[in-house]
């Protein structure tokens, strides 16, 4: 059996990347905030022993990316086209999975998932075909399968709206695959999810340093 991580992210260009943080902490730092949460991301994903690989939006060779990759021991590669669906597909049609693998895919917007969630998640792959970590803006922060999705499976799949969880189950229940619900947690999207993320990282700032670091600095 062999874990693979999908990790989705954007490169840290300034003006293009969290713009909805932008009013709240200005154009550089939010471009600073997006590569911080990528690299607590993988931090804390390297209590799987997986192959990690980030898929980038924009520049893939952006001289911040490249690096994070050399250090994460991850393959870039870059996002397909099309909305989440399209590029959920693409990534896992690109993992050749086989019997027995597992594929977990993320976001660079939830920096500090507990680090038990991702095993929380490949242990239900053992009797899932499906696992998602709700998000609280009615999405989800993580995905995982033991299958490669068909091509249509997320068709009709609300995204970036409160139904997106919801909608997603549906696809599932129409090919007959079981699903695994992991306990809820948040992603930071706007200022909330930054009001929440600066809670989380000063009860615990040790668990997400990158970005623990520019928010003091934030400040």
């Amino acid at each position: 059996m062999s874990i693979k991580l999908v990790v989705f992210t954007r490169a840290p260009i300034p003006g293009q990347c969290k713009t909805r943080l932008i009013p709240v902490v200005g154009t550089e730092q939010a471009a600073q905030l997006s590569h911080a949460f990528l690299c607590d991301t993988l931090e804390r994903s390297r209590v799987l022993d997986a192959q990690h690989f980030l898929y980038v939006a924009g520049d893939l060779d952006h001289a911040s990316i490249v690096e994070t990759a050399t250090n994460f021991g991850a393959e870039l590669r870059t996002q397909a086209q099309g909305d989440l669906g399209d590029k959920l597909v693409r990534a896992s049609a690109d993992m050749h999975l086989e019997k027995g693998d597992r594929l977990l895919i993320v976001g660079s917007d939830a920096p500090s998932i507990p680090e038990e969630y991702f095993l929380q998640a490949v242990a239900a792959l053992n009797h899932s075909e499906l696992v998602l970590g709700p998000s609280v803006d009615g999405g989800y922060y993580l995905i995982a399968t033991s299958c490669t999705f068909p091509e249509s499976f997320f068709r009709g799949v609300r995204w970036s709206t409160q139904y997106t969880l919801q909608d997603t189950q549906a696809c599932a229940s129409r090919y007959g695959w079981r699903v695994t619900s992991l306990p809820p947690w948040y992603d930071i999207d706007d200022a909330e999810g930054l009001m929440l993320h600066r809670l989380y990282t000063n009860l615990a700032p040790k668990a997400c340093t990158y970005s623990a670091r520019l928010l003091e600095i934030c400040h």
